[in-house]
């Protein structure tokens, strides 16, 4: 009777769910009050050694942490409540001073100081401690009323078409929007109505397989090694990964998949936006890179695939604020990391030949003929000037002087003579 009228196992059950629900929390707000007690008997110099760097080569001014930011000039990375304690410790001052914000200069009440939105590196640490280098877009403000602070530069420059403006679309699934209807004709009507026509270059509609596509695919293949899932926070992309290149290979045939295996993946960072993917291939190509497809092009980084590599040299373009905005290309994959290493291999070598060789060979032909000529005229020159001296300024033998008898230190008679 106890049990069907509730009064045994179930209501005990209950109140044990409701106190280990009490436990749990108390267990939270526990752990919450150690966190916070060590946040606040940390030391500075901890505090400061947590906070993302940045790193100098990318900067015309010394990094500094915002406790060691004074009128001498610098640059460093504040949150917004360390920006009073940093404008007091600058105040006037004539050297290049800057901060980095992820506020815009008047959201935090610097109205009238110049600012500019830039990309740059930080160095941060991961879960296990070691530094990592991410790229980050801040808002440059400059608190010094003399030179600003730029972002450093090397290479050559280079000038970029920028060609595109970049268009997001949502179409949220909530208001009637299906997969099947996202078509490239759907979106191009939208466009239609804002945009005109001919300004649309291309449009790209991104189709992920789902975890059930990439099971069915993998269950196909009994060489598949498992299942890859990038960015599975937001919305996962999946792969299949194989343990050998052939078996690789064999599957993507079988599957009807595109094979990249033979070709290098790589990533150019420094790219602006507006850039899009037609300014990037016009810059890819005009360095001599066989580029096959570009696979992802975003505000921070352009992926694409390549047969050979081309000029991976360091290059710069001049952005809109003035600021110097450095490329840098990294390779991907094995085979990438292969074809640059190689590449560089050839870099030392041509380096290593003789430097009159390669002077001539990069020399216009009419320059060299001219070296060559004047390496051929200035040697009989210099003979036949050394034979003149010798003829006008022949070395005679001296003759000696008569010794004076008396050292009178009077005048002559001879002279004495002439001068009455």
């Amino acid at each position: 009777m106890h049990a069907l009228c509730g009064n045994g196992r179930g209501s005990s059950k209950g109140k044990t769910n409701k106190g280990s629900q009490m436990q749990n929390a108390l267990n939270l707000d526990r752990e919450v009050q150690y966190m916070e007690e060590v946040r606040n008997a940390l030391p500075e110099a901890a505090k400061i050694r947590m906070m993302p760097q940045l790193v100098q080569s990318e900067w015309s001014a010394p990094i500094r942490s915002y406790t060691d930011m004074s009128d001498e000039g610098g640059v460093c990375i504040v949150h917004k409540d360390q920006v009073p304690t940093v404008l007091r410790a600058v105040g006037y001052t004539l050297a290049p001073t800057a901060i980095l914000t992820t506020q815009h200069a008047q959201a935090l009440g610097l109205k009238h100081y110049p600012c500019a939105k830039v990309t740059c590196l930080l160095r941060v640490r991961d879960e296990h401690g070691d530094f990592i280098e991410v790229t980050v877009q801040r808002h440059l403000i400059q608190l010094s009323f003399g030179p600003p602070v730029t972002m450093a530069a090397e290479g050559e420059q280079i000038l970029l078409a920028v060609p595109m403006h970049r268009v997001v679309i949502k179409m949220p699934a909530c208001f009637g929007w299906t997969p099947e209807a996202l078509t490239g004709a759907s979106i191009a009507a939208i466009l239609a109505r804002h945009v005109p026509a001919p300004a649309c270059e291309d449009i790209l509609v991104r189709q992920d397989a789902s975890l059930d596509q990439a099971l069915d695919l993998a269950s196909k293949n009994d060489h598949c090694y498992g299942i890859a899932a990038k960015n599975a926070a937001h919305k996962p992309r999946f792969a299949l990964r194989f343990l050998d290149v052939h078996e690789f290979r064999s599957a993507a045939k079988k599957l009807g998949l595109p094979d990249s295996s033979e070709l290098g993946r790589w990533r150019l960072s420094g790219l602006p936006v507006q850039c899009g993917m037609a300014g990037a291939l016009t810059l890819l190509e005009s360095k001599q890179w066989q580029v096959v497809e570009i696979l992802y092009f975003s505000e921070v980084q352009c992926v694409f695939l390549s047969k050979t590599p081309g000029s991976t040299g360091p290059m710069f373009y001049q952005q809109a604020q003035g600021h110097r905005k450095q490329l840098v290309f990294k390779a991907l994959n094995a085979l990438a990391r292969q074809q640059l290493a190689d590449a560089n291999k050839n870099a030392r070598a041509s380096a290593a030949a003789p430097p009159q060789d390669v002077a001539l060979a990069a020399r216009p032909s009419r320059a060299v003929e001219r070296d060559r000529w004047l390496r051929q005229v200035v040697p009989p020159l210099a003979t036949r000037a050394a034979g003149k001296a010798e003829e006008v300024t022949p070395r005679h033998e001296e003759k000696e002087k008569r010794p004076s008898h008396q050292h009178t230190g009077e005048m002559p008679d001879a002279q004495r003579m002439r001068t009455n």
